[in-house]
């Protein structure tokens, strides 16, 4: 994640048994991101703002949808 290209991020839910750590025996569900974003921050040095809006920018052009 650290060397990816800033404009090839973005999050998503689609591993349901794939909790983000620290893991609980959840299933994993979107409201669990912030532990995702958190970790991103930790490793791109970036603000949890920065994160959301480079990762909403790039889900936007990937799946060209005009939100926002």
């Amino acid at each position: 994640m650290r060397t990816a290209p800033e404009d090839m991020v973005i999050l998503e839910t689609d591993a349901p048994y794939l909790e983000p750590e620290p893991r609980s025996l959840k299933r994993n569900e979107p409201s669990l991101l912030t532990r995702v974003i958190r970790r991103l921050c930790e490793l791109r040095e970036w603000t949890p703002q920065q994160a959301v809006e480079i990762t909403r920018r790039n889900s936007r052009e990937l799946f060209r949808m005009p939100i926002g």
